[in-house]
């Protein structure tokens, strides 16, 4: 692809006071985590805008996440860049952070970074989001053989097989000591490295189809809008 793509960072806080509030060194060293991620597809990326938001009233007046993604992407994105909201925790924000997928060509997306979060692997697992990429377990339930693996689970097949929505079942040498059984009897092996599951610090990579779908995401959905 090489593509060095332009991000806008918008930090959301409560007021001025803002104790926790990330600096611009911590915000570039968040950012600069997401370049060997995606390497491996060309494209690297860099801040073009910073601007800082007070006293939005999101805390208390947005029914879920998606609510106040809506409600920040029509008053704050900033056209033709991938916009980045850092959000103090607390209220709505109440994960790590969040993205919108891809929907159309002239549809313009979203991540939303909590403060405590800016590391690697909750940037890079929503820019992950943001190109294209489903959880490991999100698209129903995938057999542990991966017979179905291009309906169910992430739609990915070289991706395996995960029936766990919490991350919980690995230790802390990531050995999975979960008990999962599909319904045809077999024990799962879930993808415990995989970016986008849910196994914690245990996550580390991509996978060459997950890179080919982002490529293929940014060709269908981005190509045309991200400069």
């Amino acid at each position: 692809i090489n593509k060095k793509l332009s991000i806008s960072v918008h930090i959301i806080r409560k007021d001025s006071s803002c104790s926790a509030c990330p600096s611009s060194a911590d915000i570039q060293d968040c950012i600069n985590k997401l370049t060997p991620a995606f390497a491996p597809i060309c494209i690297d990326f860099q801040i073009c805008h910073t601007d800082t938001v007070d006293g939005l009233f999101y805390y208390d007046d947005f029914t879920d996440k998606f609510d106040l993604l809506n409600n920040i992407k029509l008053h704050y994105n900033i056209k033709h860049t991938i916009n980045i909201y850092f959000i103090e925790a607390g209220g709505i924000m109440d994960v790590c952070g969040f993205a919108t997928l891809p929907s159309s060509p002239t549809e313009e997306g979203l991540v939303c970074i909590s403060y405590d979060c800016m590391d690697a692997l909750t940037i890079v697992h929503e820019m992950g989001h943001y190109f294209g990429l489903l959880h490991t377990f999100q698209g129903g339930t995938e057999l542990a053989n991966e017979s179905n693996c291009s309906t169910a689970g992430d739609f990915i097949c070289d991706t395996n097989a995960d029936p766990d929505t919490t991350g919980g079942a690995v230790d802390g040498n990531c050995n999975y000591n979960g008990n999962f059984i599909d319904s045809n009897g077999d024990y799962y092996f879930p993808p415990v490295s995989n970016i986008m599951s849910y196994y914690g610090s245990c996550r580390c990579v991509f996978t060459p189809n997950q890179y080919a779908a982002m490529a293929a995401s940014f060709r269908i959905y981005y190509n045309s809008q991200l400069w």
